[in-house]
């Protein structure tokens, strides 16, 4: 019956509705949730969508954006569960899009000029605009489905209902998933698997193959010329949001080569360390120790993510006697 009382809204002549005195809107994500409070969005700065169930009043449309342009969204329409021939809106939010994740890329519809308008454009772009009041009814709840990937912020300006999803990378705080958003990925001081510095006495260079594998070297001179050269495994021990603790191990050789005399023989042995990483938004900052079957190196390293493809770096790095300080950037092709 309520199927059939929506074809009937669709019928030509249908009367357009108004903004409806009271709209929910929750996240499908914390259904299992034991006490959801009811909470009343006012205009201001946008709330955190989390288990509460948002009541708003007034709201004549709906604006889905994101600052990233690829995250996924399906817009579906049917008649509400409770009856009254008013709508229920579905919005699927896909903020971290897999290769297989097709499955919900269909059936969506955004109410334009008071009808519904089948949609094939599934990625936000500049973000989406849909009407919640036409002639096929006036939406009276909006449940949103999410991966769990982004912060989904909501507001209200006038008859304009805002829910932005914005992802770690932008500085949101992901909520609702079974571990915490960042559980299993790795931390680094800056983005980029080539990192390159140095200054008058020292350079400094690094290369990282796959997640787990990285070739780096450290030179220091003009006194005398000290070089190392490492071939790591590394791997995150632990993680929390904004700190990790790495350990890595592997094949070193050294060799110091004075300006006068004979440079000594090539060290080659083994390496085994451990790294504490910060980072927070675009700033990073990390702590390494290790030891060279003996011998101690040490690097501390601050960052700043200047663009997504490149970072800036700051360094200090001592082995055998031998320290210095360099800038330098860190970048990816």
């Amino acid at each position: 019956m309520a199927l059939a009382g929506l074809l009937a809204a669709l019928a030509p002549g249908a009367a357009l509705g108004a903004a409806p005195d009271r709209m929910e809107v929750s996240r499908n994500i914390f259904h299992a949730v034991a006490e959801r409070p009811e909470r009343t969005l006012g205009p201001g700065a946008p709330v955190d969508v989390r288990e509460e169930r948002w009541v708003v009043r007034g709201a004549a449309r709906l604006r889905i954006a994101s600052p990233e342009p690829r995250t996924e969204v399906v817009t579906r329409f049917r008649p509400d569960p409770a009856g009254d021939g008013a709508l229920e809106l579905t919005v699927i939010l896909v903020s971290a899009p897999r290769t297989r994740d097709f499955y919900y890329l269909e059936q969506s519809r955004l109410m334009r000029e008071g009808r519904l308008e089948e949609t094939t454009a599934y990625r936000l772009g500049d973000g989406v605009e849909t009407a919640l009041v036409g002639a096929p009814g006036t939406v009276r709840r909006i449940v949103i489905q999410d991966d769990a990937a982004a912060e989904l912020r909501l507001s209200q300006a006038g008859d304009l209902l805002t829910l932005e999803a914005v992802p770690p990378a932008f500085g949101g705080r992901p909520t609702g998933g079974a571990r915490p958003y960042y559980a299993g990925k790795p931390l680094r001081p800056a983005d980029g698997r080539w990192r390159a510095a140095g200054y008058t006495d020292n350079a400094y260079g690094e290369v990282r193959i796959g997640e787990d594998f990285a070739l780096a070297g450290n030179v220091f001179f003009p006194d005398a010329t000290l070089w190392l050269g490492r071939a790591l495994i590394r791997r995150q021990a632990t993680r929390w949001e904004h700190l990790a603790v790495w350990l890595e191990g592997g094949a070193a050789a050294y060799q110091e080569v004075p300006q006068t005399g004979e440079a000594d023989a090539v060290t080659l042995t083994w390496v085994f360390g451990t790294a504490v990483v910060y980072r927070t938004g675009d700033w990073g900052a990390a702590l390494r120790l290790a030891t060279v079957n003996g011998p101690a190196v040490v690097e501390a390293l601050g960052a700043w993510q200047l663009w997504p493809r490149l970072g800036l770096l700051l360094l200090w790095q001592s082995f055998e006697g031998y320290s210095g300080t360099a800038a330098g950037i860190a970048w990816d092709f």
